[in-house]
């Protein structure tokens, strides 16, 4: 197996903690609140931006119920996030 370079792990990390998230059905918002952190700063680490410290990622870790290690461990996919507004829920589409 290829090994990850620094950038590469920090990138993993974010993905393995949007992927924990979404299986408990948690919002950004929820887990930024709960962390006592901005949401911009929530999404910067699940896109990778930013390089967490031992003490966050056991505070993510916490947060997500698993080891602080689980969230070294590779993602099952990578998840790309896609840009712009979210779509809204539950409203017809509109023709042009």
């Amino acid at each position: 197996m290829k090994r990850r370079t620094p950038q590469q792990v920090v990138a993993d990390v974010g993905h393995r903690i949007r992927e924990l998230r979404d299986g408990l059905g948690l919002t950004q918002q929820a887990i930024a609140e709960q962390l006592g952190m901005s949401i911009q700063y929530f999404r910067r680490v699940e896109t990778g931006r930013v390089n967490v410290s031992v003490y966050a990622l056991a505070e993510f870790a916490r947060a997500l119920g698993v080891e602080p290690g689980g969230l070294l461990e590779r993602p099952a996919r990578r998840v790309r996030p896609k840009r712009g507004r979210p779509k809204k829920r539950g409203q017809p589409a509109q023709n042009g």
